[in-house]
Formats: C-alpha cells, sequence, structure tokens
C-alpha cells in the first residue's frame, strides 16, 4: 500500500497537534481532509488529552520549555504512540530530542507538510499493518524477516506452518492483501503463512453503548470525565462514534460506568 492510500484504512484515526497555535490545526487539517483522519488540537503539557490518539505532531516552538518538550516526547515514546517533531521555528534543539524522534523531524516549514502525510500514514497503518517486504537472513534460515507497512520490522521463528519442513526457503512471494506470503522451500514443500487478521470494533455501536449505559447510570459527561481521567471532548467523541477506543479505554469507561466491559462489547 502506497502513502497516497493511506485514506483507506478501515478505521478513523486521530491526529493530534500539540501547539499553541490555531492555524497549525486548520492547515493540517485541510491537508488530511480527503482522509479518514481526524484533527485535534492539545495544548503543551496536557498528557492526558493524548489518550485514544493514533498519532502525535509535537511544535517545538510552542513549548518553550525544552524540559516539557522532552517530558512529552519520552511519554510517547514509553507508551509507543507515533510522533513527530516540527523543529522550523526552534532554536538550537538537543540532540537527544531528536534521537527520542527516531528523526522524524521537520527542519524547515516546507518540510512539514510531508512529514504531516507521513505521520498520518503511520498513524493509520499502524492500525492494520501489511506486509511491504519480506526475506530471510541468510544463510540462516530459521526465520522469516518481514517489514510492515508502518514501518516496523517482524522476526517470524520457523516453523511457520505445519507443512514447513525448515528446509532452505527458494520462494517468497507476498499476498495481493499484505496480510501473508506464499513460500516455497528446496526440500519441495509449499505453504501460505498468513498474519493474523485484527478485526476493528465499530465505533459508532461501541459510542451508542457506552452512551447508553452512562445515561442508564444517570451521569453526566463531565462525571464520567472525573472518574476516567478522559477529557470530556474525548468522550464525547467516543460516544459519537468518532474515535474507536482501545480495549485499556473500554476498561476504564466500563469501571466507571458500575459495569463488566463484555457489556460495552456485546
Amino acid at each position: 500500500m502506497s502513502e497516497q492510500d493511506y485514506n483507506s484504512a478501515n478505521m478513523k484515526s486521530t491526529l493530534a497537534f500539540v501547539t499553541t497555535q490555531a492555524s497549525f490545526e486548520d492547515r493540517l487539517a485541510r491537508l488530511l481532509d480527503a482522509s479518514k483522519i481526524e484533527v485535534a488540537r492539545i495544548s503543551p503539557g496536557d498528557i492526558a488529552a493524548y489518550e485514544g490518539v493514533s498519532g502525535v505532531l509535537l511544535d517545538a516552538y510552542s513549548f518553550g520549555d525544552e524540559d516539557l518538550l522532552f517530558r512529552e516526547a519520552a511519554f510517547l515514546r514509553a507508551q509507543e504512540i507515533p510522533f513527530a517533531i516540527d523543529l522550523s521555528r526552534a532554536a538550537n534543539v538537543d540532540p537527544l530530542l531528536i534521537e527520542l524522534a527516531h528523526g522524524f523531524t521537520a527542519r524547515a516549514p516546507s518540510e512539514l507538510d510531508a512529514l504531516t502525510v507521513r505521520l498520518a500514514f503511520i498513524a493509520v497503518q499502524r492500525r492494520d499493518p501489511r506486509i511491504e517486504f519480506a526475506t530471510t537472513m541468510a544463510p540462516h534460515h530459521d526465520a522469516l524477516l518481514l517489514v510492515m507497512s508502518d514501518g516496523s520490522a517482524r522476526l517470524e521463528p520457523r516453523p511457520l506452518h505445519a507443512e514447513d519442513d525448515r528446509e532452505q526457503l527458494a520462494s517468497i512471494t507476498i499476498l495481493d492483501d499484505g496480510r501473508g506470503v506464499e513460500i516455497g522451500t528446496t526440500g519441495g514443500a509449499r505453504f501460505t503463512f498468513t498474519m493474523a487478521k485484527s478485526e476493528p470494533l465499530d465505533g459508532r455501536s461501541l459510542g451508542a453503548r457506552i452512551r447508553e449505559l452512562r445515561q442508564y447510570a444517570g451521569i453526566t459527561q463531565a462525571e464520567l470525565a472525573r472518574r476516567t481521567g478522559i477529557h470530556r471532548p474525548n468522550i464525547a467523541r467516543v460516544e459519537a462514534g468518532r474515535h474507536t477506543p482501545s480495549l485499556e479505554t473500554i476498561s476504564r469507561l466500563a469501571e466507571a460506568l458500575g459495569v463488566n466491559p463484555s457489556q460495552i462489547l456485546r
């Protein structure tokens, strides 16, 4: 799947812009208008607002305090949330900060659009990544090395299938849907290795169910936000079906509502 096709993903994602500049949100929202990406602007230091976001763009200039920028970049890296840093208006920056971002930075305003599109692509792809490249580490053939569309890599140990004779891999062909590979070995074995498909949750149904349970419990969105630590606007987005919460978030919501998570997922 090419970067231009990131809008074909089957789930809505949210890209957060951590900045004090409202114009950032408007301009980059227009850039992503044709995609299945929602845009949210977050103030620097508001770490709780990262709940449920798929990717984050940090505007270094808006932070002012480099220690605060370090904290948020480190938090995002620890939470494995894809992020990038706009350094186009920042002065000298500690190289360690760039390392935290894995070099995923914009040094000039002209680089920002491309960086945003790439971040959006990764944010969508990481929900359901496809195989882009497959090989072995010859002369060792005891594992299959896969490069995924979200930029991650996986090492799948052999045997890969009940028919895998563990002989040298003679051919590896990626399936059209990117979810697996057809493999042939020098021993004559032929089989298909398929990635487990992640079935997306239905955000609209989940949101309606959460709203129903909240109203039945007789509490407001503000009270539910207080009990869970999730910001009220994010609660509203979940209930409206504009964001599909993670299983961890569903568990927190269920606890706050006094129900079992299965009552939300049913």
